[in-house]
C-alpha cells in the first residue's frame, strides 16, 4: 500500500494523558515475525474494537490509533502490506523489528477518539 491510512488497537496503558504513544505499543513479538497486525477500513477496525470492549476481557479497554500509510513508507523502514483478498481489512506492517522503526511508528499514529456506539 502507498496511500491512506491502517488501523491498530493498542493498549490504553501506552499512551500518555497528553495523546502520546509509547513506542511500546509498537514492539513485535518473536511469533509475530517482524511485522504488525492493522486494519485498512475504519468501520471494521471499530467494529473489532466494540466486540472486544463488549467481552469484557482484558482486551477491553483498548483504543485505536491510526498510521498514515504515506508517512510509515518515508519515515520508517517499514511498509504497509496489500491484503491478501480483495475487501479484506487485515494486514500488517512489515519491517518493525527495530526500537527505532517502533518508536518513528509511536510518532506518525495518533489516537482516534472514543469509538460512536451503533
Amino acid at each position: 500500500m502507498t496511500s491512506g491510512e491502517v488501523y491498530r488497537r493498542i493498549p490504553p496503558y501506552y499512551v500518555g494523558s497528553k495523546g502520546q504513544i509509547s513506542y511500546k505499543a509498537f514492539r513485535v513479538r518473536e511469533e509475530d515475525n517482524g511485522g504488525l497486525s492493522v486494519d485498512v477500513d475504519l468501520k471494521t477496525a471499530m467494529a473489532n474494537l466494540k466486540e472486544l470492549r463488549s467481552q469484557k476481557s482484558e482486551f477491553s479497554g483498548f483504543v485505536l490509533a491510526a498510521l498514515d500509510v504515506s508517512r510509515i513508507r518515508t519515515e520508517t523502514p517499514a511498509w504497509v502490506r496489500t491484503p491478501n483478498k480483495v475487501g479484506a481489512s487485515h494486514t500488517r506492517i512489515e519491517n518493525c523489528s527495530s526500537i527505532d522503526t517502533q518508536q518513528a511508528l509511536a510518532a506518525i499514529a495518533r489516537i482516534l477518539p472514543e469509538c460512536p456506539e451503533s
